[in-house]
């Protein structure tokens, strides 16, 4: 019986979701919110035994590096959107992406405003992958619909207990977020899919809850202008 990637792109109905970079604390967290929606997940990973011990039934892992555009492009079929928590391999380089109803992008706040030398893009930490000006321009130019979040300062706290503010002001970052709800944020996106694009900033804002309604938040965000 042949692999499901070995199947014709055609006889796979599109309903995945593709997670990049889903060896990674954020990554493994956007997983677990999708698993927690039912949601079918691709990941790709140097390590597929082990992510498949993991995740169990829940996660198809396809081994491999996400530069490598053969693997991206047997991850993608019968995928409908991807989330990118950070970088983007050779996910905008395959044929396959034309197929993409959505792109879920993790940026940074306040990415336009003036700043010093990215130091973090150097050495390629989380922050400075986030803050690369360059992500966010390839997914604008993708031809895909895509939903891009500028997170602030994320953070390794416990989530769902912090009302979110959510904007659409580039500002400088000024507020945290908890890495869970960063991957609530990322997860909930996939609920809206925009025409054309959607760019929001996100933070937390003081106790409470995050959105349960995802459409009905977002639906009330304007679409983005192609200059934002």
């Amino acid at each position: 019986m042949p692999e499901p990637e070995d199947i014709a792109p055609e006889n796979i109905e599109k309903d995945a979701i593709l997670v990049t970079d889903a060896d990674s604390a954020t990554g493994e967290q956007i997983i677990l919110q999708l698993i927690l929606a039912r949601l079918p997940v691709k990941i790709i990973t140097q390590n597929a035994e082990e992510a498949k011990r993991g995740w169990g039934p829940y996660v198809t892992a396809f081994a491999g590096d996400l530069g490598d555009e053969k693997v991206v492009s047997r991850a993608l079929r019968g995928v409908r959107a991807v989330i990118c928590p950070g970088k983007l391999g050779a996910v905008l380089c395959t044929a396959a992406i034309q197929q993409l109803e959505h792109i879920v992008l993790l940026s940074s706040a306040g990415i336009n405003q003036p700043q010093a030398l990215n130091l973090g893009s150097l050495f390629r930490t989380e922050q400075g992958v986030l803050r690369d000006p360059k992500r966010e321009q390839v997914i604008k130019e993708s031809g895909i619909p895509y939903t891009i979040v500028r997170a602030g300062k994320i953070k390794n706290l416990p989530g769902a207990s912090m009302n979110l503010e959510i904007s659409q002001h580039d500002q400088q970052a000024s507020g945290d977020i908890s890495r869970e709800d960063v991957a609530r944020v990322l997860a909930g996106a996939l609920q809206a899919p925009p025409t054309h694009g959607l760019i929001f900033q996100v933070s937390a804002s003081g106790p409470g809850r995050p959105p349960d309604d995802w459409v009905s938040t977002l639906s009330q965000l304007n679409a983005t202008p192609s200059a934002f």
